[in-house]
């Protein structure tokens, strides 16, 4: 015997549900946000490490010019000194034909009063402080007198020009 006549199917009463995927969009976004995250902050890390390292080189090298400029200092100091020695400057001063001149017999250049009012107005203006210039009072003197010291004064002021300009 045959049947001719077919048989219904089964069906199910309700829809299969869809089968879930593992990961979700938002869950790949977060994984992603997560490994973009930890690589930025294993790149700084490494970066920091090459900085560090640089100044730790860097603070040695300015250690040792440092040490190499005192000395160097200590001993620029000790050849001044050195050059500062009273026989050395006498045997210098010697050599260059040198001579001692005794402060009381040094001539000095002496400006009549009148005249150096005249000029250290200007310079109590101006704010520089007042130069040390010997003075005499020439209202006082004589004509003779004044003749003499103005030259005396260019005695003193050629006795510092150089052997070429005298």
């Amino acid at each position: 015997m045959t049947r001719k006549a077919t048989l219904p199917k089964i069906t199910e009463c309700i829809d299969p549900m869809p089968r879930a995927s593992s990961l979700a969009q938002g869950q790949m976004l977060e994984a992603l946000f997560a490994f973009v995250l930890l690589g930025a902050l294993a790149l700084g890390h490494v970066h920091l490490q090459f900085m560090r390292t640089d100044a730790q080189v860097q603070h040695r090298a300015l250690q040792v010019r440092l040490t190499g400029l005192k000395d160097e200092a200590t001993r620029l100091e000790r050849q001044n000194e050195g050059l500062c020695d009273r026989q050395r400057l006498a045997a210098v001063a010697n050599a260059e034909h040198m001579k001692e001149i005794d402060v009381r017999s040094q001539q000095v250049a002496m400006v009549p009063i009148a005249l150096r009012k005249k000029y250290e107005a200007p310079l109590r203006d101006s704010g520089t402080p007042d130069q040390a210039i010997a003075s005499i009072d020439t209202e006082r003197m004589k004509l003779s007198d004044k003749v003499l010291s103005l030259l005396d004064a260019g005695k003193a002021y050629a006795a510092t020009l150089p052997e070429k300009q005298r």
